[in-house]
């Protein structure tokens, strides 16, 4: 994935698959159990770990 893209990493994927057994599809587009939605459908905890996950890439230059 490319880091360009929201939450377009492998930490990201793996968050969302682990967690909540859902993966990213698009640009904010995700497939949970439940179905097709976007990003913000998610869990809170899904969402504060994946900013958590970005704003540490930000912080450390990581890609």
């Amino acid at each position: 994935m490319k880091r360009k893209k929201p939450f377009a990493d492998d930490m990201s994927a793996r968050l969302m698959a682990e967690l909540d057994n859902s993966r990213r599809t698009g640009e904010y587009a995700v497939i949970t159990p439940k179905g097709k939605g976007c990003i913000t459908c998610l869990a809170s905890s899904i969402k504060f770990g994946l900013m958590v996950l970005d704003s540490e890439k930000g912080r450390t230059g990581l890609s």
